[in-house]
């Protein structure tokens, strides 16, 4: 049986470089609108807190704030069944060299360029509903946060953002017939000709989105 409130918060940093990028990025979280003000040290009823900490970025010398919502006895990630979130299924290399073998084939040796759009901070971009975002409150130096965006951690993100994004993908080719687009974790990824190169529809999909998730 689930408590109605459940404080698994305390996990001490590793250095002081930890716990700075902990307090910097939980400024970030607040100027983006992605945090709630502090509401005090106490949680209140239905919350729950998970411990955070940070993880280095592969490749860089910067860090991602990680919410493990693996720890512990009440762990939130037990909440939800693999059943729910299987069946994700993401493009590959494979399917991209499906798509230069048409390319050429239709197009002979016409010149073609591939681009990959980075998605900053993908998943932080999608809301949670407010049932679960009092689940994923944040605790750090005596103060309680309530994040409302998917998180780095939670078993059901991944499928969370590919869900949305798979729908922008669908309007991007179905609707706007901007062919050859490709998704792989927070990449997208297309190869085009310099006729398309010119046409700023996608770009125009992805402002419009941007705005609407912000």
């Amino acid at each position: 049986e689930w408590p109605t409130t459940w404080d698994n918060s305390h996990r001490p940093t590793k250095s002081s470089t930890e716990a700075s990028f902990l307090a910097s990025q939980i400024d970030k979280e607040l100027v983006a609108g992605r945090y709630s003000s502090s509401f005090g040290s106490d949680l209140l009823p239905g919350m729950y807190s998970m411990p955070i900490h940070a993880v280095p970025k592969p490749g860089t010398d910067k860090h991602r704030l990680v919410t493990d919502h693996s720890a512990g006895q009440y762990a939130l990630n037990r909440m939800i069944s693999q059943e729910d979130i299987a069946g994700v299924t993401l493009d590959n290399i494979q399917d991209l060299g499906n798509a230069l073998e048409i390319f050429r084939r239709d197009h002979g040796d016409e010149p073609l360029s591939l681009w990959k759009a980075d998605i900053s901070e993908a998943y932080r971009h999608m809301p949670m509903h407010p049932l679960w975002q009092i689940k994923q409150v944040v605790s750090f130096n005596g103060q309680r946060y309530v994040d409302r965006r998917n998180v780095f951690g939670g078993r059901a993100s991944q499928h969370i953002f590919h869900a949305f994004m798979s729908l922008v993908i669908w309007i991007a080719v179905m609707k706007l017939l901007i062919l050859f687009l490709f998704i792989y974790v927070d990449d997208s990824e297309r190869d085009e000709n310099n006729e398309i190169c010119a046409n700023r529809a996608w770009f125009d999909v992805m402002e419009h989105i941007s705005d609407v998730v912000r």
